[in-house]
């Protein structure tokens, strides 16, 4: 090996270690390349290197302090946007939020990548929000916008910047910088970011206005009593203060057509948006049947190329919804194929298993289930992913990995609610596979007890519990539980009744 390579060699199999994660192994790998080679072209990345390995070990004085030292001595080294953020993530930790936030913004201010400049710029946003300095902060990213206009992160930043004006109270101008920015970027369904813009603009324009206070009149003082031997002159009453008047009602969607102008002319993707916008407006007005007709129009009216990920994502689930498998297959394919690294890309997983579930494809449901929980990562939709694995495995017969994840569903506290009172009806369903009756009864029973407002999970259970009494020879239980059923209005329209009533007439040999 020649001589040359020598210092390359070692520094590489230190750096090696870190990247393996082998922060203790690397500490003495990197202190021996900096003792060999203290003057040599990795010794700037190898000190930062070793820093990151006392983050880890949590030795966070000792990394602001080696942070400023490597300042001092490399201070023009293109490196040093990484090493504030280090900094400025260790200052954080400590708690010294006033040191990190200008750690951080020194860092995107002068970082060279944009894994850095995301990283600390939002970093910072985080310490100044915790203060409460909206100020600040909107001053921080109208300088980010306005250095760098062509950044992936600007609508992102145009977010935080309309959210901050909104605080400080500048509620129309926050409303004009957030429309003047979805303006630029609105014909372009690539730009994810757009629709978080849209729903903060939504959220700005929903809102009422507050009636305009009135300042009332300064109080008179009292008048001083006449002089002896002059006249008494009568005081006149002061004029009532006015009450409060509330400035004109202003449509949101007029609003929203003279903020954006005629950027919904410009291409169908706009036009798109600007429907999806009113229909975050209504929704945010409890209008959910507008809000769903906007969203169906955007469904039926554009094609999947005109639709930016969020609007297949939610069209696409709405078309699920209402049974449209067709229309909501094209857009959850669009989605998956065209945009696989999108936000929203467990939607479309989501709604190609359940279609292919509710087909009968049990194989391929489970398939992709397990896909979004595993390959992709699911987040927005993990519950939902989670429960059609589950039913894939039941439908699959494949009882006790289906029973894992019903338990597990029904564990999940963030989840309480409608997934758990269909994992525990299903936890009934695989007792009563295996012809367990009694152990599958005490499942529908607590479904009809414990979740009472989830009314077609208690339908469903009513008329299992029944079956299982049946089953297990108890004709008058049975009864009962039809009965009680039977009383319950809210259950009236639910399929399981009309099967309840002739269930119990074929027990009782009569009407109900």
């Amino acid at each position: 090996m020649a001589l040359t390579h020598a210092e390359d060699v070692e520094y590489r199999s230190a750096v090696g270690l870190v990247f393996s994660g082998k922060y203790e192994e690397s500490i003495p790998a990197l202190e021996k390349y900096i003792q060999l080679y203290g003057k040599g072209q990795y010794v700037p990345d190898a000190r930062y290197r070793l820093a990151l390995c006392y983050y880890a070990a949590s030795q966070y004085e000792d990394v602001i302090q080696r942070c400023k030292d490597w300042e001092k001595e490399f201070k023009n080294d293109i490196q040093l946007g990484e090493v504030l953020a280090l900094q400025g993530d260790s200052e954080a930790v400590k708690g010294d939020t006033d040191a990190a936030i200008e750690s951080h913004i020194r860092s995107w201010q002068i970082a060279t990548t944009d894994e850095v400049i995301n990283h600390s710029l939002f970093e910072a946003q985080k310490g100044l929000q915790k203060k409460g300095d909206w100020t600040r902060m909107s001053a921080m990213f109208q300088e980010f916008v306005n250095g760098r206009p062509e950044h992936p992160l600007v609508p992102m930043a145009v977010f935080w910047l309309g959210k901050a004006k909104a605080r400080e109270g500048k509620v129309d101008e926050a409303k004009k910088f957030i429309a003047d920015t979805v303006k630029k970027y609105i014909a372009d369904p690539k730009r994810e970011a757009v629709e978080q813009l849209l729903q903060q603009l939504a959220q700005l324009c929903a809102k009422k206005k507050r009636p305009v206070p009135v300042v009332p009149s300064p109080a008179s003082s009292p008048a001083a009593p006449p002089a002896p031997g002059e006249p008494a002159v009568a005081q006149s009453t002061p004029d009532p203060t006015p009450a409060p008047v509330p400035e004109p009602a202003v449509d949101p969607n007029v609003e929203i057509d003279a903020l954006l102008g005629d950027a919904g002319t410009l291409s169908l993707t706009a036009q798109a948006r600007i429907l999806y916008l009113k229909s975050e407006v209504a929704m945010l007005r409890k209008q959910k049947e507008e809000h769903d007709k906007l969203l169906e129009s955007i469904a039926q009216n554009f094609k999947p190329d005109d639709l930016s990920p969020m609007l297949l994502a939610l069209s696409g689930d709405l078309m699920l919804e209402k049974g449209d498998q067709a229309k909501a297959e094209m857009l959850f394919q669009k989605l998956k194929i065209t945009y696989p690294k999108s936000d929203v890309i467990d939607f479309a997983y989501n709604g190609i298993g359940q279609l292919a579930l509710a087909k009968g494809e049990n194989e391929k449901a489970l398939k992709i289930f397990t896909a979004a929980i595993e390959e992709i990562g699911a987040t927005r939709k993990l519950k939902d992913v989670t429960v059609g694995q589950a039913r894939s495995l039941l439908a699959l017969g494949k009882l006790d990995e289906a029973k894992k994840v019903f338990e597990q569903v029904a564990s999940i506290r963030e989840w309480r609610g409608d997934a758990t009172a269909l994992a525990v009806y299903y936890l009934g369903e695989i007792e009563l596979q295996r012809g367990k009756f009694a152990e599958a009864n005490a499942f529908f029973q607590r479904v009809f007890v414990a979740y009472q407002k989830y009314l077609p999970w208690v339908a469903k259970a009513y008329l299992k519990s029944g079956e299982c009494f049946e089953k297990l020879g108890k004709k008058e239980d049975a009864v009962r539980t039809y009965q009680e059923m039977l009383r319950s209005e809210k259950l009236a329209a639910f399929p399981e009744t009309a099967t309840v009533r002739t269930r119990l007439q074929s027990l009782s040999g009569g009407q109900p």
